[in-house]
């Protein structure tokens, strides 16, 4: 039974979904270094959202910014994300 008399159901995204969210979260990012998540080929973001199926967009967003704190380099900037990165 539902604490405040509801239920509301929802559906994990689809591939389609979560490359476009993925997208999103490197054009975001590009904002702090903008060539973070632009050395990712489209190929490996549609892998990558291939790869987080089961996932809801929190654990996406959780893993993107995880890995990009991760890249973080001594000199304060950056290092240039890829594939690997995420696993």
């Amino acid at each position: 039974r539902a604490v405040f008399g509801y239920i509301a159901e929802v559906q994990l995204p689809d591939e389609s979904q979560r490359k476009q969210f993925l997208l999103g979260l490197f054009q975001q990012i590009s904002r702090l270094d903008a060539q973070w998540g632009s050395t990712l080929r489209e190929a490996s973001v549609a892998t990558l959202a291939t790869s987080t199926s089961g996932y809801t967009f929190s654990e996406i967003d959780m893993v993107v910014r995880r890995t990009f704190i991760r890249s973080a380099s001594l000199e304060g900037g950056f290092d240039a994300v890829a594939l690997h990165n995420f696993e």
